[in-house]
């Protein structure tokens, strides 16, 4: 293989790289909010109010998208890194619309 061809796909699998931390850095941000907002669902008398399923769904994805090391099975294949990618950015999408949905409707 020639040498340009193989640093170029160097960098397109370190950007790659790069990229899936910067998606794993904004999903444990979006947990940790998620999680205060939870720990913050009790009554009056100090019981825990169950989380209504957007809730439940938004945390279930962040956590997925923020824990799962799926990146770490095949490290060097690029096709596996990018859907590795859009997986995160889709359950980072679910997460941000359950929590808006659970944010502005009454339930």
């Amino acid at each position: 293989m020639d040498n340009s061809v193989q640093k170029n796909c160097d960098n397109q699998t370190k950007t790659i790289g790069q990229r899936l931390g910067e998606l794993n850095t904004k999903s444990y941000y979006l947990l940790i909010a998620l999680s205060f907002l939870l720990v913050l669902g009790r009554d009056k008398d100090g019981k825990w109010l169950h989380p209504p399923f957007p809730m439940q769904l938004a945390l279930t994805s962040a956590a997925l998208a923020a824990v799962a090391p799926l990146q770490d099975f095949f490290p060097t294949v690029k096709w596996w890194l990018g859907a590795v990618r859009w997986f995160k950015v889709g359950a980072l999408i679910l997460a941000l619309l359950c929590t808006l949905y659970w944010v502005w409707t009454p339930i």
